[in-house]
């Protein structure tokens, strides 16, 4: 049995008295064999939040009766065009954000997920792009909806992106330093 699947289990029967489960996500680290490089999807501002561009992967939530690499594959596709095969399951610790208190369950966009689930649990996998010609894209980090860098370049920036939402808005760090680890069980 996989670890991060036993972990999950044991959360989901915690202690408190919260039995809704827990939605579970993927986010997704696209590699480029050829040059080793890895994807960053380029997300804008959050009103609120920052007034920044910052970086993630592709990602989302696993519907009900999907599989994680079904949604990895279609979170590549709607979200950056692109397609993977190769998808495992990168051994870093899941993120578990729990919904608790979060303004979005008394109305709004995720109202209705929220009162199926008590938070979302993120997994981490690394896919091989397939195929793409990446210069189609652009990579100079204006034009582009993403970008590849190298694994110690995007490390850096998500390094960086830690340290200006400390300052800017420290409730979002919990999920860029598990974006941080995920990219570090690669090297």
């Amino acid at each position: 049995m996989n670890i991060l699947n036993d972990i999950i289990d044991l959360i989901e029967e915690s202690a408190d008295n919260d039995k809704r489960p827990y939605r579970k996500r993927v986010e997704v680290l696209i590699r480029d064999k050829q040059t080793n490089e890895v994807l960053l999807i380029k997300i804008p501002p959050y009103p609120g939040i920052s007034n920044r561009i910052y970086y993630g992967f592709p990602g989302g939530g696993v519907e009900e009766g999907d599989s994680v690499m079904k949604t990895a594959k279609i979170e590549c596709l709607e979200e950056v065009g692109l397609e993977v095969n190769n998808i495992k399951q990168i051994k870093s610790k899941p993120f578990i954000f729990e919904w608790k208190g979060m303004g979005h369950r008394e109305g709004g966009k995720y109202a209705e997920r929220a009162k199926k689930f008590r938070g979302a649990i993120t997994l981490y996998y690394t896919a091989d792009l397939v195929g793409e010609d990446k210069s189609l894209y652009g990579n100079d980090g204006d034009s582009a909806k993403f970008v590849f860098h190298t694994i110690d370049k995007a490390i850096q920036i998500m390094e960086r992106q830690i340290k200006r939402f400390e300052r800017e808005h420290p409730m979002v760090i919990p999920i860029y330093e598990h974006r941080l680890g995920a990219l570090k069980a690669l090297v």
